[in-house]
This record gives C-alpha cells, structure tokens and sequence, in this order.
C-alpha cells in the first residue's frame, strides 16, 4: 500500500537536525514537504475524512498530529510509555495502523475512567500499541458480555 513511500519520506527526516531554528533552508523546507507528504499518506490510509464524521475533527488531527511527529521524528530512539523505543521499530508498528485501530483508540479513551497525568505519553502508548492489543481488548469485552448475559 502506502508504507514504501512513508518509509521512502522518513530516510530523509533522520538526516534533519532538529535544532535548525534560524528559519526555512532548503533542507528544513524538504523536511516540511516530506512531513506533509507522511501526513497526507496516513490522513488517506487511516480514512481521517471519513472517521471525522462519527468522531471529533480536532482529535483526530490531534492523533494524526502525534502519528506523524513519532514517525518523521530524527531521533533513533524515542521514549514511549517510559520505554525507550527505535524509530525505526515505531515507524514499522505505526505502518500497520488501519481506521479501525483508530476507532479501537477512540473507544479506549472513552472508556477510561482514570486520571491521566501526561495524556500525551498516554495516547502515544495507546497509538503504538494499538496493532498489537485491539483483537485482545476486544475479545475480552465479547468474553464479560457473554458472562453477563448468561448471569440472567
């Protein structure tokens, strides 16, 4: 699908230097063209246009807004959920987000019912782990409702 030209856009990005703050140069004017080019890849892929119309527009660019800063970010590691994380491996994890993941993080943060300290850390776990915790989050809510229907 979309995952060579994402990982095609990201060489580029880990040649960036993050600490260029003497305005655009040719290089940090690619850099924001190869960040727009990851942004609308996922925008299509993850069907944000269409999600927007059952979920609220501004968090969802929120959540692509963190999808496209941990993919396109230059640093080899990043520290998601404590746990320091290659790049490389997030940018493999987030290639295998669909909308339905996005529903799934939707319905996660709707259902939490604990204070979050740094929401941001919190939704950053939740987008990486996504992939991997979806089928298991909702087998184990088929599991108590079918507990509970067979109390009655």
């Amino acid at each position: 699908m979309a995952e060579p030209n994402l990982e095609k856009a990201t060489q580029q990005n880990t040649k960036r230097q993050s600490t260029n703050l003497s305005g655009p140069t040719g290089e940090s004017a690619d850099f924001d063209q190869t960040e727009a080019q990851v942004r609308e890849e996922f925008r299509e892929r993850l069907e944000i246009d269409t999600l927007a119309q059952r979920y609220d527009p501004d968090k969802l660019e929120e959540l692509l807004d963190n999808i496209v800063e941990m993919y396109c970010c230059p640093r080899q590691t990043q520290y998601i959920g404590k746990q320091p994380q290659t790049t490389k491996a997030i940018r493999l994890r987030l290639d295998k987000l669909t909308s339905q993941h996005i529903e799934y993080i939707f319905d996660v943060m709707s259902n939490t019912t604990q204070p979050i300290k740094n929401i941001m850390a919190y939704l950053r776990t939740a987008i990486l782990n996504a992939p991997t915790t979806m089928e298991h989050y909702y087998q184990a809510q088929g599991n108590w409702l079918t507990a509970q229907n067979r109390k009655k």
